[in-house]
């Protein structure tokens, strides 16, 4: 295929040259002077591929001899326009790329500076405690209980960042895992408080083990800490295979989610009730999407208020 600049096309043309074939490289070049001096030529109007901008496979639209000017002008236009439009979407992406990466590098080395500081006002506020209680006033101790309790709280929420940052980063890699196996890896770990936990038999998937652990150990410790004050709470845990994708579902008979909030639930340090009546941070339904996100597949949540809550895991099958 021969490469043709504006200038180069005009005077062909002038000469009587009849080129088949055009590549546009980055021009948008005048096709009515083409067809006007070789109406009856059948133009091939390509679109350059460009690796460095990620563009692999040129666009190619065939115009067969005959067709209008204005028809041909039109599709050139398309084809440009398209390059031009994959162009700046592959800028965009390097952007968002290379913000993400800095955002994560903050969120990582912030969480790790500041548990260090963290560490040293809870030991020494303890330290207070137990080896001066008898000289500290009652009003003295209940201070540094909130001194105590602020920055363990803290201490949380920053481990739980720090998890966010590491499974954004995380290397993905499929493997066959079984869900029976991290589920009850994650109930081993999980304080179920007398909750009733049922489990069906959950199947094998191709997954990475890392991602769908911490999304089975999100869902489940909400459905079990979301409780009502009604005794019998329970928690059942399934899980499907469908031709192009599998399901881990987990049902809870909890203080359910208004419609209005299913969204919010997902959000990065979204609260629905008060430290004193649910403990969490905010963070984990988010780092569970963020995870499932990074599985190819999305989590959703069927709820009403009073009435408990199923939050799905769909996944594509690899």
């Amino acid at each position: 295929m021969t490469h043709f600049t504006a200038h180069d096309l005009q005077e062909r043309l002038a000469d009587g040259q009849r080129p088949t074939a055009l590549l546009v490289d980055g021009e948008e070049l005048d096709a009515r002077a083409f067809v006007v001096h070789a109406p009856a030529t059948a133009v091939l109007v390509v679109g350059a591929s460009d690796p460095a901008a990620g563009l692999g496979d040129p666009a190619t639209d065939a115009v067969p001899a005959g067709v209008p000017v204005a028809e041909v002008v039109a599709r050139l236009q398309r084809v440009v326009q398209a390059r031009q439009l994959r162009r700046e979407l592959t800028r965009t992406t390097e952007v968002l790329t290379h913000t993400s990466h800095q955002l994560e590098r903050f969120v990582y080395t912030a969480s790790h500076d500041l548990k260090e500081p963290l560490r040293a006002i809870t030991g020494f506020s303890k330290l207070l405690v137990t080896r001066h209680a008898d000289q500290l006033e009652d009003q003295a101790r209940t201070y540094l209980d909130f001194v105590t309790d602020g920055a363990e709280r803290l201490g949380r929420m920053i481990g739980s960042l720090t998890t966010f940052s590491v499974l954004s980063r995380h290397q993905v890699t499929t493997t066959e895992v079984s869900l029976d196996a991290v589920v009850a890896d994650v109930l081993e770990r999980l304080e179920t408080d007398g909750t009733e936990v049922t489990v069906t038999d959950l199947p094998a998937v191709r997954t990475d083990k890392t991602l769908v652990s911490e999304v089975a150990r999100v869902l489940i410790d909400n459905a079990v800490r979301y409780r009502t004050d009604d005794p019998g709470h329970r928690v059942t845990v399934t899980a499907t295979v469908g031709p192009e994708s599998w399901t881990l579902a987990v049902a809870d008979t909890g203080i359910g989610v208004a419609p209005s909030d299913q969204d919010r639930i997902f959000d990065m340090f979204s609260r629905l009730h008060t430290r004193e009546a649910y403990d969490g941070q905010g963070i984990g339904l988010a780092v569970a999407r963020m995870a499932a996100g990074r599985l190819g597949g999305r989590i959703q949540v069927e709820s009403r208020p009073g009435e408990g809550s199923t939050f799905t895991v769909t996944v594509p099958i690899v």
